[in-house]
């Protein structure tokens, strides 16, 4: 697939997942057949309507087997084009000291870099924020109050091993993978730079499925 980060023979669509996905697809087309077949056959029983509260939570859940079908190759796409830092926090450490101890930390090894991703973790592996920055560390320690550094138990910082145009794609990826707490809205995709797969498959169907199925 043309601008893709990967070739879409590396998606890991199970049996289960393709199953899921044409039964889905099958609901939709029974649901706009029966609005047609009551044309000239208004008889009871014909069957529910397509209606716009029931279509978009079909939508949503194709969408889900999209990127459920990504997140292998995504992770060993990440892992590949990414160096990962890692800094643990100890109990007692000032809450607000946290951001500013990642900078301190990375800054001799990667303080040159000004191109980055974050996620930070509480304790028990929930993510609390992805975020990325164009400006470097400093991103990181300006943003010490913040509630997601204040409870986070550790910071994994991402540095591309590539060009900075895979930012928005890696901040994006990790966005699918960690299911963070705290995002106001999805990252967002800068143009002439490299897309998120399941992004990018997760649009194409719901613009399909509101094209062919509207209701």
């Amino acid at each position: 697939m043309k601008g893709a980060l990967y070739p879409r023979s590396e998606l890991r669509i199970t049996p289960s997942i393709r199953k899921r996905f044409r039964h889905i697809l099958n609901e939709l087309w029974r649901r706009r057949a029966a609005e047609l077949i009551a044309i000239l056959d208004p008889s009871p029983g014909r069957g529910a309507k397509l209606r716009k509260t029931w279509r978009d939570g079909k939508i949503n859940s194709l969408m889900d087997l999209v990127i459920s079908a990504h997140l292998p190759p995504l992770r060993r796409w990440v892992a590949a084009k990414t160096t990962r830092k890692r800094v643990l926090f100890n109990r007692g450490i000032p809450k607000t000291e946290k951001a500013v101890i990642v900078k301190e930390k990375l800054e001799k090894s990667c303080g040159r870099e000004r191109h980055l991703v974050y996620a930070c973790f509480a304790r028990g592996r929930k993510c609390l924020k992805v975020g990325r920055s164009d400006k470097g560390l400093n991103r990181i320690r300006n943003q010490k109050n913040a509630i997601y550094f204040c409870n986070a138990s550790r910071v994994d910082v991402y540095f591309p091993v590539t060009k900075k145009k895979i930012l928005p794609a890696l901040e994006c990826a990790l966005t699918h993978l960690c299911h963070p707490i705290y995002r106001d809205s999805w990252p967002a995709l800068t143009r002439w730079r490299e897309k998120c797969p399941p992004c990018r498959d997760t649009m194409r169907v719901d613009a399909f499925v509101r094209e062919i199925f509207p209701a």
